[in-house]
């Protein structure tokens, strides 16, 4: 019987994973002081959970307000759009620079907005909560906070002289949304408390080498050809995955 196989060169450790980052990111947010985060912030949205009604009554009745300006810099946190322009530019420093740790870092805030961002969808879909003052939309559960992601991250990476700003940005709009009655204190408790624990859970890999074992995974992929007598010829793909 003859043999014939036809090798393609492998995929070596320059590609990325994302989904086995997913899968480090999500280990991490389950171990140490990201659970013990994770926790505490479970325990008072359902402390919270049973005085909802009451903390909207009390501020729908009043006229607080936090200002214009630490208003709309907490808009600017609380969507997708800056927290990723900081991911962008820090990765885009890395590679230029050559930079592993900035390159990581840059990688980590995409990861932890990304898989965020799915999470709090998911949850949004699954719960089918309305908010309050007469909100019909079904999606308040939890509040998305993508600003308290980037505020968990920095704070990992780089230590509370980074992460501490954005921290108090990002947590004037959550004093804002609760004057204004824009979404449930639970909601806001449990979005921001998920948010700042993933920013914070999908950095760890990163800072301790981990993601550099994820990226040494290879696939193979080669054709086969096969030819007997008795037999003929038979075709097939051989795949080798090392991992």
């Amino acid at each position: 019987m003859l043999l014939l196989t036809l090798a393609a060169p492998s995929v070596q450790a320059e590609q990325y994973y994302p989904f086995k980052h997913g899968y480090y990111g999500f280990r991490d947010l389950l171990r140490g002081d990201n659970l013990t985060l994770m926790a505490v912030g479970t325990g008072l949205t359902l402390v919270s959970l049973g005085f909802d009604d009451q903390i909207y009554n009390y501020f729908d009745r009043k006229s607080y307000s936090i200002g214009t300006v630490p208003r709309e810099s907490a808009a600017l946190f609380k969507r997708e759009m800056l927290p990723s322009l900081i991911a962008l530019g820090t990765l885009t420093y890395g590679l230029l620079s050559d930079r592993e740790r900035e390159i990581g870092s840059g990688q980590a805030q995409f990861e932890a907005i990304g898989y965020y961002v799915v999470l709090v969808a998911s949850m949004k879909f699954l719960t089918f909560r309305n908010g309050p003052g007469g909100d019909s939309l079904r999606h308040a559960f939890p509040s998305g906070q993508v600003g308290f992601v980037t505020a968990g991250h920095l704070t990992r990476m780089y230590g509370w002289a980074y992460g501490l700003p954005v921290l108090a940005i990002t947590s004037a709009g959550f004093v804002d949304y609760t004057f204004r009655g824009v979404h449930w204190m639970s909601d806001m408790i449990f979005g921001s408390v998920l948010g700042f624990a993933m920013g914070a859970a999908f950095a760890d890999h990163h800072i301790s080498g981990e993601a550099d074992a994820v990226e040494m995974t290879s696939i193979m992929a080669y054709p086969i050809l096969s030819t007997s007598a008795d037999s003929g010829r038979s075709y097939g793909l051989g795949v080798q995955v090392r991992y």
